[in-house]
């Protein structure tokens, strides 16, 4: 059941509140108008109240037609007005049935359950009405076994095409100031953030709002998203003049951006990157420089910022500054990855405004993963049944990763279980496999044997389990290895005519990620941000020689999460190898992890190790930011001097090699150097 949504905007422009609307596979669609209405109420407002269910019946029929595959259920449509101090018949102005008491209701309820619709043709239904069908189409799919990869992919779809009632409470929620939405990767922040910044736009088009991110390449996917929702709910085009869709920064590729605007409105020059570019926090210090003007006037009603966690507090202060109100509402991540687990406090960043009037809202159901995924990924990359990197320090932060904690306190050298609920992840998988046909650990004694177990795992995939080849990843955790892997699957799949868009050997045309009926090979850096049904993650045990750092769990929770369905992890090594002995144990406990809670003197060493890593990463994300930077020609030129400039270091060290050799030939210095072995 949901109150006051969907939301109807007539023809007219006005905004039609459904009040209660009871969706369910038994009773199709039953919507119930609430009516101030008494024995003496004139006839003009019974006919106002008519006048108001008719539209609303118009506009959700109106939706069905739309779609073909929802025009049956037109019959399946029923509304009646309820109106309790009402006692006399006022069938002459109205054919809708008049409740007046909670057994008029149920009663209602009763009479029409007639239906019984399958859980797909339910969700079909549901992202009809509620409009979330427009934000994401499923892909085309040829199957023939309602119990195959494919079948229970296309379910999954419809499941991640509807909103949950956690979602539909967050986008509807008023804004009266500060607002903050957290949720993992995968949870819909920013499908709710554009459906939230969609609604605000189709009620007051007449407010200047503003919607901001990171990532360049997510312009063209924000602004999708809010033009289907409000065309969806008030039948024509936002009005891109206030409803402005902009990068934080701004450039020549990026357009105008949010900093670059508030600049310009205020008449102060905007620093380019290219002046800052050798500072190591340049957009922090441009924002620092831009808060230190007097009396920043407010440019906009509303301003929403995705990808929260990847800027800095002085961008959330300076978009807060410049809106009325200060009603900015951002979304981040709560755990992108293991080196950062915490947000920064509202309090740090808000110095001038209370923490109690912040609010504070939490997606807890991931989209992405089925729980069994999800909380094996985590148990692997925080190290929980091996040596732990990562720990939450608190049942807050649990929490707001979707978990509870079953038993034990979160104290040093307590016995913990946490659990992940069954409603706070993909359930459509979890349903039709179990666990241990969702995630599958495999060692090989070889990487030709390695190879060959991926490629006819695949086309037992495509061929039999009905996925399609663009349903497929394949990502390599063995940096060193990674050519004999992603080449070896690439030439085993082309072998059996299997499409394969391997980006190892074509970096330069990497913007695109997916290509249509192709199997993708990658990094797992370049697979960040990227999600298949099946995964298979190679060289796994790459990561575990010595021992796994918090970079190498890492590298293993980012590519094991990047599975919506089905992951298969391989690696070298016996039955009992380290890094599969994990896989299984983790497995074993999923959707609950057990472990011990660490020590103080445990956290102290643990948080060292986290901050070399945070170093690492940080130096590596940098690197991928110019890469990013750069035009395909730019890069492929960039790739042809590092080529050259590495074939000429290995003539280099060749030679000292050589020379080496001759000298040791002649003196005693075998000891010194030693050449490698054949």
């Amino acid at each position: 059941m949901n109150l006051n949504y969907p939301l109807v905007v007539s023809g007219a422009g006005e905004v039609l509140r459904t009040k209660v609307m009871v969706l369910s596979p038994k009773h199709g669609v039953l919507i119930l108008i609430p009516a101030e209405l008494i024995d003496q109420s004139p006839a003009s407002a019974i006919e106002d109240v008519v006048e108001n269910v008719e539209a609303v019946m118009g506009e959700v029929m109106a939706k069905l037609v739309k779609n073909k595959a929802t025009r049956i259920y037109q019959s399946s449509v029923h509304c009646a007005i309820y109106a309790p101090h009402l006692h006399r018949d006022v069938s002459e102005y109205t054919s809708y049935s008049v409740l007046r008491t909670n057994a008029d209701i149920l009663r209602y309820i009763n009479e029409h359950e007639t239906l019984d619709l399958s859980s797909v043709e339910f969700a079909q239904l549901q992202s009809v009405i509620e409009m979330s069908n427009v934000l994401k189409q499923p892909k085309r799919r040829s199957l023939a076994n309602e119990n195959s990869k494919g079948s229970i992919a296309a379910r999954t779809e419809f499941e991640i095409a509807t909103f949950d009632r956690n979602q539909v409470e967050v986008f509807l929620s008023e804004i009266t100031g500060l607002e903050r939405i957290k949720g993992l990767a995968g949870s819909g922040k920013t499908v709710v953030l554009a459906v939230k910044a969609a609604i605000i736009h189709a009620f007051y088009p007449e407010k200047k709002l503003a919607f901001t991110y990171y990532t360049r390449s997510l312009h063209q996917h924000i602004t999708k998203l809010i033009t289907e929702f409000h065309q969806s709910l008030a039948d024509k085009e936002p009005n891109w003049d206030n409803m402005q869709v902009m990068h934080a920064w701004g450039g020549k590729t990026a357009g105008k951006g949010f900093y670059s605007e508030v600049c310009r409105a205020h008449a102060i020059p905007a620093i380019k990157y290219s002046q800052v570019k050798q500072l190591a926090e340049p957009f922090d210090y441009v924002c620092k420089q831009a808060l230190r003007v007097e009396n920043l006037n407010p440019m906009f009603d509303y301003v929403f910022v995705d990808e929260g966690q990847d800027f800095p507090s002085s961008f959330l202060k300076l978009a807060s500054k410049v809106t009325k109100e200060h009603k900015l509402v951002w979304a981040y991540d709560a755990l992108q990855n293991i080196f950062n687990v915490k947000a920064p406090r509202a309090e740090d960043i808000f110095d001038d405004i209370s923490v109690e009037d912040i609010d504070d809202q939490s997606l807890k159901k991931c989209y992405r993963n089925s729980a069994e995924i999800l909380v094996t990924a985590h148990a692997l990359g925080f190290g929980i049944y091996g040596k732990i990197v990562q720990m939450l320090e608190n049942q807050e932060y649990w929490e707001d990763l979707g978990y509870e904690i079953e038993s034990g306190e979160l104290t040093p050298g307590s016995e913990v279980v946490i659990t992940r609920p069954a409603d706070n992840s993909l359930r459509s998988m979890s349903l039709a496999f179990d666990k241990h046909h969702l995630v599958i650990a495999r060692a090989f004694n070889s990487l030709q044997e390695e190879v060959s177990y991926v490629v006819g795992s695949i086309k037992n995939d495509i061929q039999q389990d009905e996925l399609r080849a663009d349903d497929i990843m394949v990502i390599s955790v063995d940096n060193r290895a990674a050519a004999a892997y992603l080449d070896g699957i690439e030439s085993g799949l082309a072998n059996l005519g299997i499409g394969v868009r391997n980006l190892r050997t074509d970096p330069a045309g990497g913007k695109q990620f997916f290509e249509q009926r192709h199997v993708t090979l990658s990094s797992v850096n370049r697979a960040k941000g990227n999600e298949g049904y099946m995964v298979y993650v190679v060289g796994t045990d790459a990561l575990f020689q010595p021992q796994p750092d918090p970079i190498s769990r890492n590298a293993l929770f980012t590519a094991i999460t990047r599975a919506k369905g089905w992951v298969r992890v391989t690696g070298l090594g016996d039955a009992n190898c380290k890094w599969k002995t994990e896989i299984d144990m983790a497995l074993l406990h999923a959707p609950k992890m057990k472990f011990r809670y660490p020590t103080k003197e445990e956290l102290v060493v643990m948080e060292r190790e986290l901050q070399k890593g945070r170093k690492r990463e940080k130096q590596r994300e940098k690197f991928e930011k110019f890469l990013d930077k750069l035009s395909d020609e730019e890069l492929e030129d960039y790739l042809a001097q590092r080529k050259y400039a590495k074939k000429k270091l290995q003539e280099f060290t060749d030679s000292l090699a050589d020379k080496f050799r001759s000298r040791a030939s002649q003196s005693n210095v075998s000891d010194f150097f030693e050449p490698d072995e054949d």
